[in-house]
């Protein structure tokens, strides 16, 4: 099983994420900070997604790209 990405990982570089065909259109981000699970869109241009917590507002940036992950579901944590 993959290690969930940490905030820093996010923030600072993005996770890249597989579009392949077929893929929905949305991830769900878990912010365990907050309580809240949020399903984000993909950005009109295509090249990723953004995400936003719901406590404190700070953004976390997913990539489209080659070499990402399939994964649809993050857990992540403002708090630190």
């Amino acid at each position: 099983m993959e290690d969930r990405p940490d905030i820093s990982s996010l923030t600072s570089g993005g996770q890249n994420v597989s579009d392949g065909d077929g893929a929905p259109h949305w991830l769900g981000v878990h912010f365990t900070c907050a309580g809240r699970y949020v399903r984000v869109g993909r950005r009109a241009d295509g090249t990723g997604y953004l995400a936003r917590c719901p406590r404190c507002g700070k953004t976390l940036r997913f990539r489209v790209g080659p070499g990402g992950t399939d994964r649809r579901f993050f857990e992540v944590s403002c708090a630190g």
